[in-house]
């Protein structure tokens, strides 16, 4: 098979009958739904393709441009069609298909959140479906890449500047432990080109041999088979796909190791252990992350900044337990990361379902009219009650009885 080869191929007169998981106004409970989805199925995939970083490839990506959402006939997949795309082809089956909310619970958070109907959801419109509204940044658009030629934005890629992690002090303040994405990948070496000597009147064996190859470089890979890069290069920041179905985030190697020493204080003693000689970090009682925050910083529209606070805990630590921790009678006490360091040198990096954990995230595709760049809007998972408490993910319960269009939308706080 050839290298980065997805054979997806469309049956014309095939239907995918989908019972799908929903939530009933008219009798306010769980219910199931019967959506019929257009049916493409994916024929063969190279092996290169299985060891991706990340893996929405045929998820959620970005609705495509609304003229070119037509039935879908024979040899359509000449464009490319998302499930988003499914759900207003022939006919519209959701509210708004080119709007949609995702909240996932973090893990430990999923047995209360059960309890109080603030379930897990994927939201198709334009209103927040919960009793209890966060704030929401302002839109961050995304950042197109170049598919064979052709600028388009097919994934939910932003530009991301830096990441802080706030720390509580003594004195009722707080620090900032701040990490420079791109410059602390070119203080490390990693983007700085190997050292070439200068040429000599007489060139020696040595200069005119054949200069190595280099590693080459990961891309994302469409259901189409075609590879995206970035149009551009970012100086200040590095691109970052957010991909709900990714088990974890990936990073540069040298913003890890700053998370590692700088943020978690990690003992590299711990790491040394035979136990843990295949973990990267861990989170424990070396930092407390139960008060802590995180800052992201992405670029927005007219390059301005926009920052987006959110939980440290759900993004960083994870549900299992350091390796040399089991089989303790003790309860664990250090817990691995949800960061891993990127397989392969890539154009991209992913935050992926722990970063979901910490957020509300709403991705707003293309429209017929009013929108035509595409872009998300960030919430924490959290939000002030009515007694002037912090409310958090088992707070954000449903309107039971009614949509959400019902409704005249609390205050954002």
């Amino acid at each position: 098979m050839c290298r980065n080869l997805i054979d997806v191929r469309h049956l014309p007169d095939g239907v995918i009958k989908a019972n799908l998981p929903v939530w009933s106004w008219k009798n306010n409970k769980q219910d199931t739904s019967s959506f019929k989805l257009p049916c493409n199925l994916v024929f063969a995939v190279d092996a290169f393709t299985i060891q991706y970083e990340f893996d929405g490839v045929l998820g959620l990506s970005v609705p495509s441009e609304p003229r070119m959402c037509q039935p879908y006939e024979v040899g359509s997949m000449a464009d490319r069609h998302t499930f988003c795309d499914a759900l207003e082809s022939p006919r519209v089956l959701v509210d708004q298909p080119r709007q949609f909310l995702i909240k996932l619970n973090y893990p430990d958070k999923r047995e209360i959140c059960e309890m109080n109907v603030a379930k897990d959801f994927l939201y198709f419109g334009r209103h927040f479906p919960c009793t209890l509204k966060p704030q929401f940044t302002p839109p961050i658009p995304l950042c197109p890449t170049e598919v064979s030629g052709k600028i388009s934005c097919d994934h939910w890629v932003l530009a991301m500047k830096s990441m802080s992690l706030i720390v509580p002090t003594a004195d009722g303040g707080s620090s900032e432990l701040k990490i420079n994405t791109q410059e602390v990948r070119k203080t490390a070496g990693e983007l700085t080109e190997e050292p070439t000597e200068e040429p000599t009147e007489e060139p020696t064996e040595e200069l005119t041999e054949e200069p190595k190859e280099k590693p080459p470089v990961n891309p994302m890979v469409t259901p189409l088979g075609s590879s995206s890069r970035p149009q551009e290069e970012l100086l200040d920041a590095i691109y970052v796909v957010l991909d709900s179905g990714s088990t974890g985030t990936i990073l540069p190697s040298s913003v890890l190791e700053k998370i590692k020493k700088v943020w978690l204080e990690n003992s590299e003693d711990i790491l040394r252990q035979p136990d843990n000689k295949k973990i990267h970090s861990y989170c424990g009682p070396e930092r407390n992350l139960d008060e802590c925050d995180i800052v992201f910083t992405f670029i927005g529209f007219s390059d301005t900044e926009v920052n987006f606070r959110c939980p440290a805990k759900p993004f960083l630590k994870s549900m299992a337990r350091l390796p040399s921790e089991y089989g303790s009678k003790q309860p664990p006490t250090r817990y691995c990361t949800n960061l891993r360091k990127p397989k392969h040198s890539s154009d991209f990096f992913v935050l992926g379902t722990n970063f979901y954990w910490s957020a509300f995230v709403e991705h707003c595709g293309p429209t017929e009219t009013g929108r035509s760049t595409p872009y998300v809007r960030l919430a924490p998972q959290r939000a002030k009650l009515i007694d002037g408490t912090m409310g958090s993910a088992e707070h954000f319960q449903f309107f039971r009885h009614l949509p959400p269009r019902f409704f005249q939308p609390p205050p954002e706080s």
